[in-house]
């Protein structure tokens, strides 16, 4: 008996993500030809269609989210930074209005951070999802929001206080506190975007 070859097509897309980015996630689709017996090709396809349908995908508009507030709260936490930078000899209420202002803006950023990624519906739930494995990592995230609120709160509250009544001591007192916000604010970063690396990468197959 004759065997005839078959040619199974399957369409699937993969996600690609730049962990150095604040871009979006990019899908491309795909197509791929399976060429073989109608025995082993029917279950060759049938594998093939369940990698690429069933495995866990991260909704978009999740990301696009995630991605727009980390974005928002980087140009936040780069103006925090010039503002820490800025010299404050003789000018030090002016320099501890402005370092305020700062402050301000980066804990509403960092609440709406938090609201974003936290959600039933956010993030952090998202990459569980694709990959189980990293449930005790995201935690560690949740467990850095919390901290970063509060140093942020407490950081804006003696700024804010110490507006008019600036003088060096105080400002040093700020500077440094807001200086170690920033370097919390950069490792948090960092843990984020491998977590969201390696969820989707791994998972869901995206490039190099």
């Amino acid at each position: 008996m004759r065997n005839e070859t078959v040619s199974y097509t399957v369409r699937y897309e993969t996600v690609s993500f730049n962990p150095f980015s604040d871009g979006p996630l990019r899908a491309d689709s795909c197509e791929r030809t399976i060429r073989a017996t109608p025995a082993l090709g029917a279950r060759s396809a049938a594998v093939t269609r369940e990698v690429g349908m069933n495995d866990p995908r991260p909704a978009q508009h999740v990301l696009d989210a995630a991605l727009k507030r980390r974005a928002e709260m980087l140009g936040t936490t780069r103006s925090l930074t010039l503002a820490l930078e800025a010299p404050s000899p003789g000018r030090e209420a002016a320099w501890m209005q402005r370092v305020a202002g700062c402050l301000e803006a980066l804990r509403s950023d960092m609440a709406e951070h938090i609201e974003t990624t936290e959600a039933p519906d956010g993030v952090h739930h998202e990459m569980v999802t694709a990959a189980p494995r990293l449930a005790n990592p995201v935690q560690r995230l949740v467990a850095d929001h919390e901290v970063l609120h509060e140093r942020i709160a407490r950081c804006h509250a003696m700024a804010t206080h110490a507006d008019a009544t600036a003088d060096a001591a105080l400002v040093k007192a700020v500077r440094d506190d807001a200086t170690q916000v920033v370097a919390l604010l950069q490792r948090h970063r960092q843990r984020s975007s491998d977590l969201i690396y390696e969820a989707y990468n791994t998972d869901i197959g995206g490039a190099d």
